[in-house]
């Protein structure tokens, strides 16, 4: 995917999660109210055309943890990314 900065300098970036359920909640869920007295419902068009694909990672990746503390790494607090029940950052290959 691709962004870019206020000044418009572009730049590259992938939501990753270490299982399937993470990866759904990163890029489907994310945008669905938070509220409890809501229904959390998932349009079809949300997940139309879509697949679900696994990467194997050889060699180290540098990332950045989006959740909790390490929001004010990047100059962001809660208030801008509220969800916050994130597994561990992908840091390198696997072994085994």
């Amino acid at each position: 995917m691709a962004g870019s900065t206020p000044s418009g300098r572009s730049y590259a970036y992938l939501y990753i999660a270490d299982s399937p359920d993470g990866a759904i909640a990163e890029t489907i869920c994310r945008d669905l109210p938070l509220d409890p007295s809501i229904a959390r419902i998932v349009p079809a068009s949300a997940v139309a055309g879509r697949t679900l694909t696994a990467l194997t990672v050889t060699r180290t990746l540098t990332t950045a943890a989006l959740h909790g503390p390490h929001l004010s790494a990047v100059g962001q607090d809660l208030q801008v990314h509220p969800v916050i029940a994130c597994g561990p950052s992908v840091s390198g290959p696997k072994n085994g």
